[in-house]
């Protein structure tokens, strides 16, 4: 009798450190994940952080909006043994879904947003680039006028004509002559572009 109770005390020794043992493993992964997931969470959303800033510095109007999911735990409460170690691995991969599901959307609104400050940053430079011939244009037009008035205003490079007729009238006893003429100026008109 002895050796049976020695037997079962063995037995029922082997099964509390063996369930000690698979507690404690499973606290040291439940620690392990909840390490791994901020870690995950942290360098994501830093990454986001990073890009939105580049955007905003690029000139784009950027809001960021956190949100936080949690998902729906099995309660631990009153559990023991397998149960409870059945339980606490269920959370862990519910834990380890709602990392992995957050880290994908902070990844995927970060490439969102390299692909708009991209395009974003394409059109300006298109803008910019459009705006700098239309400049170039006016201030050639511009040069051109200044240049066709300082001539003309210098009396060089333009044509300027006159005729002239005379006529005598007796009829007053005098000779009184007069003239017209007409005179004929070439002249410069220029025309402006604006955006």
């Amino acid at each position: 009798m002895k050796k049976l109770i020695l037997k079962t005390l063995a037995k029922l020794t082997a099964e509390y450190q063996q369930k000690q043992a698979d507690y404690a493993k499973a606290n040291a992964d439940h620690d392990e994940a909840v390490k791994q997931g901020e870690t995950d969470l942290n360098n994501a959303t830093s990454d986001l952080d990073k890009q939105v800033e580049a955007s905003k510095n690029a000139g784009l109007d950027v809001s960021v909006e956190v949100s936080k999911v949690s998902p729906k735990y099995k309660d631990l409460t009153g559990l023991e043994g397998q149960d409870l170690l059945d339980a606490m691995a269920y959370n862990l991969d519910l834990y380890k879904q709602a990392v992995a599901s957050g880290v994908a959307s902070e990844k995927a609104d970060q490439a969102t947003l390299v692909k708009l400050t991209a395009e974003y940053q394409k059109q300006v430079a298109g803008y910019e680039a459009q705006k700098a011939a239309v400049d170039k244009a006016n201030a050639d037009k511009k040069a051109a006028y200044e240049k066709a008035l300082e001539e003309y205003m210098n009396g060089t490079n333009h044509t300027t004509s006159m005729t002239a007729q005379t006529q005598t009238d007796a009829s007053s006893g005098q000779y009184q002559t007069f003239m017209n003429a007409p005179l004929i100026k070439k002249q410069v008109s220029l025309r402006w572009n604006t955006i």
